[in-house]
């Protein structure tokens, strides 16, 4: 997929139950990017085996596994629990406002994840999905990446399958903001003959 294309595509993150609530719409790459440094940030605040499990949900948002334009959710899609609600709402919140930290230098982002935050500190343990129609394959344990630190989701580590993806949103971030030096050679005439 081109970048035009990659940078084009939208995911979006809602609150459905609550109308009144705007969705959110984030491109592709920035949405790599957040997943990423999200869930890096879940990973370093993880103490617990819940909150293991749900730094493994938000690193489950791998677009190498659902594909572009489809790692977005809606807040009834988190998993929930009616035994720990508050404090799993307090850990999303805390590891939003750490992933805040790490982009002070983009405003896109900081708005995006200020706005996030509104939506989850609005949410309301009534409008979540039932564990069993939870879409999300668990995994087994909770295990760390040793060269990302990042907990893995069921099909790896967030960081190495974008990586072996060919698509590392650090390069396409970089190249993104380094001027471009393109050769050029000019323009001649062809020769008649």
């Amino acid at each position: 997929m081109g970048l035009e294309r990659t940078l084009s595509m939208s995911n979006p993150f809602s609150y459905d139950a609550r109308r009144d609530i705007e969705t959110l719409w984030l491109n592709n790459m920035l949405t790599s990017i957040l997943m990423e440094d999200w869930s890096a940030a879940a990973a370093r605040l993880a103490a617990t085996e819940r909150e293991k499990e749900l730094a493994c949900w938000i690193a489950g948002h791998d677009y190498t596994v659902h594909g572009m334009g489809l790692c977005g959710f809606d807040l009834s899609e988190l998993p929930w629990s009616h035994d720990s609600f508050e404090p799993d709402r307090d850990f999303f919140l805390k590891t939003i406002a750490a992933a805040r930290e790490r982009f002070l230098h983009d405003e896109r982002l900081t708005d995006f994840l200020d706005r996030l935050s509104t939506m989850v500190q609005s949410f309301a343990l009534a409008h979540a999905a039932p564990a069993d129609k939870l879409d999300w394959p668990k995994p087994a344990s909770f295990e760390l990446c040793p060269m990302h630190a990042i907990y893995k989701h069921a099909y790896g580590c967030l960081r190495c399958n974008a990586i072996d993806d060919g698509n590392n949103s650090r390069d396409i971030q970089k190249s993104l903001t380094q001027p471009r030096r393109i050769k050029t050679t000019p323009w001649k005439p062809p020769e008649s003959s």
